[in-house]
């Protein structure tokens, strides 16, 4: 165990109070940037101060055993690159590789990497908001041991999401079955077998490595109320809880437990309330398409403004999928990485949009190892629109919001205006029916002016 420097207590005649001072550590100077660490006692009165002295000095003692944790944790260039890959989208301006050597910094960078990491990972795209689905990718990254234990590494150590150091495992304990439990247990997705890892870790953070067998009903409800005090959404708590009581159900199939003690449980009033993005004003348009950038990211803003594709439908086109039917032109997202089968949809062009056919695809954004281009094509475009407005509810998935109201305030139906934009049924949905036709469509986004373009 570490011995640091012991604590002293000065009078500050400035504050009229005592404060306790602790030499910072050579090796842990440049981190601190600073010779001496300094904590308010918040009295005047010696006799207090002394009283108060060894816990805030111990306070000063978890600030360095964090740093030194920081210093010995190895955080890869492309774990180091990956955060800075969410973080440029709900935190504009913070640069991952300068800040982490600021604990407050660091700390805040965690917990919103930690945060998107799960709100990504659950499919819940609260905070982030649902424009930043494009992340996906990334977050799914994070719930695999090697990257997780990179960001487990870098907390203090109070904090790090790694149960059971005691070595003294109860009969089942959950570190214990928790392992069993995902390589016994058949799962469709790699993704959601990771999101089941790590939600139940944290739920044996909070209630301790205990047997699977004193698990309770109030342990649910514990878990569920941390969740809601440190800013969850409710289907972020939801999906966690629902992880764990799946594993309590197979526990109970497999005769290690009498039942599940997760059922019937009633979550209603846990969770934050879901933020919204905001459509962009005129003002915020113009100032975007004013803006100095690439012709391709011009082309990708204006395909987005004008037709409401999401942002991967649109960095992803091919011209294999560019068509001219009865003089319509359009693009042909029946058969491509959509979100949903209701976004599998013919997307008539606008005359708003000027294209000379090529070959290949329309964008040379890098592809993700899924195949995807959002990511890549994100950084690009919100720079721009981070130029016009440091709104955080104002982002890419603000063009899709801004042609809704558009559409609406042309007088387009409902129906329409949601078949446009993939919120409905699709091309390929029969159950719906062949909804609005090529013509309809391509009638309807003509009606709305850009002259932002």
């Amino acid at each position: 165990m570490t011995t640091y420097p012991a604590p002293t207590l000065f009078y500050y005649k400035a504050k009229s109070k005592w404060y306790v001072s602790v030499t910072v550590p050579e090796h842990l100077r440049p981190t601190f940037n600073r010779k001496q660490m300094r904590k308010s006692t918040g009295t005047a009165d010696k006799r207090i101060a002394a009283q108060k002295l060894h816990n805030i000095a111990a306070t000063i003692y978890r600030d360095f055993t964090a740093a030194e944790a920081v210093q010995k944790a190895t955080v890869t260039d492309e774990t180091l690159d990956m955060m800075q890959t969410i973080i440029e989208a709900i935190m504009p301006g913070v640069d991952v590789a300068r800040d982490m050597s600021d604990p407050d910094a660091r700390a805040a960078i965690l917990n919103a990497v930690t945060e998107a990491v799960e709100q990504l990972t659950c499919g819940t795209f609260t905070t982030p908001a649902p424009e930043f689905e494009h992340l996906v990718p990334v977050a799914e990254k994070f719930i695999h041991k090697e990257y997780a234990r990179e960001l487990d590494q870098m907390r203090p150590v109070e904090e790090q999401l790694q149960p059971g150091f005691n070595n003294s495992h109860p009969a089942n304990s959950l570190s214990l079955y928790v392992d069993r439990y995902a390589e016994t247990r058949h799962w469709d997705r790699d993704r959601t077998k990771k999101a089941a890892e790590l939600a139940i870790t944290e739920f044996i953070k909070l209630i301790g490595d205990v047997s699977i067998a004193d698990v309770t009903k109030q342990d649910a409800y514990k878990f569920a109320q941390h969740m809601h005090s440190s800013g969850k959404a409710f289907k972020t708590i939801k999906s966690k809880v629902s992880s764990v009581s799946a594993m309590l159900t197979w526990a109970e199939k497999s005769g290690d437990i009498t039942e599940n003690p997760f059922t019937n449980l009633k979550l209603t009033g846990y969770g934050v309330k879901t933020k919204k993005y905001k459509p962009f004003s005129e003002m915020d348009l113009r100032s975007i398409f004013l803006s100095s950038m690439d012709e391709k990211d011009r082309l990708l803003c204006s395909i987005l403004i004008t037709t409401g594709m999401r942002l991967d439908e649109a960095a992803l086109l091919d011209w294999n999928q560019y068509h001219v039917k009865d003089g319509i032109r359009y693009f042909d997202l029946t058969d491509s990485i959509v979100k949903n089968d209701g976004s599998r949809r013919l997307v008539p062009i606008p005359d708003a949009i000027k294209l000379d056919k090529g070959t290949g695809r329309l964008f040379d954004y890098t592809l993700d190892s899924d195949g995807k281009a959002s990511t890549s094509a994100s950084k690009h475009v919100m720079k721009i629109v981070r130029k016009v407005t440091k709104d955080p509810a104002k982002v890419i998935h603000s063009f899709r919001g801004t042609l809704k109201d558009l559409l609406r305030d042309a007088g387009i139906p409902k129906d329409v205006n949601d078949f446009l934009t993939g919120h409905s049924g699709g091309d390929v949905a029969s159950s719906y029916g062949e909804g609005p036709s090529l013509k309809t469509r391509y009638e309807a986004l003509n009606k709305v002016e850009h002259p932002w373009l």
